[in-house]
């Protein structure tokens, strides 16, 4: 008879003497050496609510792995059992372990949950920047390119922060700003369309528009994919000043 899988169960409400499959960032992965000269890691895993220690010996069945494919900040699916030591705290007992893929993402996994991110949905983020589009740029083939753009870059622009440091740094602050910067810039084009209606050439709405949901396009390029700890790739390390 096969051995049925233990239940997918969170770090944080794991309780002493628990097993469970869970999830898990390698928070920290620390080497030192025993008085013996025996070299051995600490390794810290966490999730958004606990963080339990896991010890590698060099002797142990896992410092191998721990040494050459272990990352600090990658995403682990774990099956483990948990333990509270009276002076070393939270700890783990490591029965298997392998990085996080596709398929955890239907068995609940969700990396905007351990990650700084922006406190609004992504997906009705883009929906009104892309409504924007479609509703407020009247002309036709501008319309069509912003929303081609829009179309292509939309994976990205989802997820990346709009700089690492200075504003927006979290995973889709980008987005979060551009529909800021959309919706500040369409209610001032409105409000100088009307206080100026004998300008010429008159305040081209459209263009407005169209420049506000683009003028950052650029960053989406300008960052890889790692959501945990966005990087700039060489395009944007090139051009990046640029953006």
């Amino acid at each position: 008879m096969s051995k049925s899988k233990p239940p997918l169960v969170r770090l944080a409400e794991m309780t002493p003497g628990q097993s469970g499959d869970f999830f898990a960032q390698l928070a920290e992965r620390a080497r030192a050496a025993r008085r013996d000269g025996k070299a051995f890691f600490t390794c810290r895993f966490r999730d958004p609510e606990r963080t339990a220690t896991f010890m590698v010996w060099s002797d142990g069945g896992w410092f191998e792995r721990c040494e050459t494919e272990w990352r600090e900040g990658a995403f682990y699916k774990v099956r483990g059992t948990y333990h509270e030591h009276p002076t070393y705290g939270a700890q783990i007992d490591i029965e298997n372990i392998r990085p996080v893929n596709d398929d955890d993402k239907n068995a609940g996994f969700n990396l905007l949950e351990w990650i700084e991110h922006t406190r609004y949905d992504v997906e009705t983020l883009f929906q009104e920047l892309w409504s924007l589009a479609e509703t407020q740029i009247d002309d036709v083939p501008l319309r069509r390119l912003v929303m081609t753009i829009l179309d292509k870059q939309k994976s990205q622009l989802k997820q990346v922060p709009a700089t690492q440091r200075h504003f927006f740094p979290f995973a889709g602050g980008l987005l979060e700003h551009v529909v800021s910067v959309t919706n500040t810039c369409l209610h001032l084009a409105d409000k100088y369309v009307a206080a100026y209606a004998d300008l010429q050439p008159p305040i081209n709405r459209d263009l407005v528009v169209a420049g506000a949901i683009l003028h950052d396009i650029g960053r989406t390029v300008e960052f890889n994919e790692d959501m945990a700890s966005p990087q700039p790739t060489v395009p944007g390390r090139l051009f990046g000043p640029w953006f």
